[in-house]
């Protein structure tokens, strides 16, 4: 059973134009060093490799609580549709009303979209600005969907390449996508999850959470338990 039936999230076609959100236009973010950059595409090369598509569904969404608010954003896995091929992150609050609204079968308002992304491409589809992100860090793949490129979305028409602080948050991501994965596989996957009869039903998915005085660097201090997705004012489905 599909936790979000007769739903399809359909990510635009990335560009190779730097984009500043309109509400940022007077910041100056600080864009992703070397350092960052080599670890990110190290993490994105580990993920490809692990061709998680092939086990994880669009729509089997896992959490991650921010150990400081408790916000969860949203892990989604895309390429069982093989078109895209790429791991989403959702952030809060705007993910949770994202998918809340899927789970309604409510059209996505894709102008509160706010998303890291990770997409693989083949070279010959992949941007030239990612081939070289690629080149300067190492050899260029030709293997299958094996050019990460990395974006931040903010709405429909949003779309930047991502700062400092976005790529160590995507590496955080990818660190704790792998703890999940080593622990759901090769065991059952879907005992993670907890899928209500209807639409309206709650729905449980795994929450990856920091445990009570651990660090968030520390991967073993991060804790797995299946949670209900928190309930939302229900006028932001409208």
């Amino acid at each position: 059973m599909e936790l979000f039936p007769n739903f399809e999230f359909e990510s635009k076609s990335s560009n190779d134009k730097v984009v500043v959100p309109s509400e940022n236009s007077g910041d100056q973010p600080i864009p992703m060093t070397p350092a960052t950059t080599g670890r990110l595409l190290e993490l994105a090369t580990k993920f490809r490799n692990l061709d998680a598509w092939d086990r994880i569904r669009e729509n089997e969404l896992i959490g991650i609580r921010h150990p400081e608010t408790g916000e969860i954003g949203l892990v989604s896995i895309l390429g069982r549709g093989c078109q895209i091929f790429a791991l989403h992150f959702h952030l809060p609050p705007e993910g949770i009303v994202f998918w809340q609204r899927a789970m309604r079968n409510i059209p996505p308002d894709i102008d509160s979209v706010r998303m890291l992304e990770c997409e693989f491409k083949n070279k010959d589809d992949a941007l030239p600005y990612d081939i070289a992100v690629v080149a300067r860090h190492g050899k260029v793949s030709r293997k299958r969907r094996g050019i990460p490129g990395f974006r931040s979305y903010v709405g429909k028409t949003m779309e930047k390449r991502i700062t400092q602080l976005e790529g160590e948050q995507l590496c955080l991501v990818f660190d704790l996508f792998f703890l999940y994965f080593s622990k759901a596989f090769p065991g059952k996957h879907k005992s993670f999850y907890e899928w209500g009869k209807n639409p309206e039903d709650e729905h449980k998915i795994p929450v990856l959470y920091l445990k009570k005085g651990g660090s968030p660097l520390y991967l073993e201090d991060w804790m797995i338990e299946t949670m209900a997705i928190p309930p939302i004012d229900t006028g932001k489905l409208d």
